[in-house]
């Protein structure tokens, strides 16, 4: 049986609205990675859990450039001279 072993991936640095948080995450031999949280809090959690945080995170991050879109608009104005070309058509490439 192998050793086990606990190796780093990475550290960032989150910075919310009131405080940063060093969080740094590392994969075991058993599988299993943990996400900490600064000294506060940590998480070990399996592969199929990173898919489903992973998941979370990135529909949160669409839920967000969507809603930065939205705000924009109202302030975007086409040129006059705008002329629609298809994109789908090999001319207008």
């Amino acid at each position: 049986m192998p050793k086990y072993k606990n190796q780093s991936i990475g550290t960032i640095k989150l910075e919310t609205e009131s405080n940063n948080y060093d969080l740094n995450v590392s994969i075991d031999t058993l599988g299993i990675a943990t996400i900490e949280f600064g000294a506060s809090m940590s998480l070990r959690i399996d592969y199929n859990n990173i898919e489903k945080l992973t998941q979370l995170l990135d529909d949160a991050k669409m839920y967000l450039e969507d809603q930065a879109i939205d705000q924009a608009a109202p302030n975007i104005s086409v040129p006059s001279d705008y002329i629609y070309k298809d994109p789908t058509k090999p001319e207008n490439w």
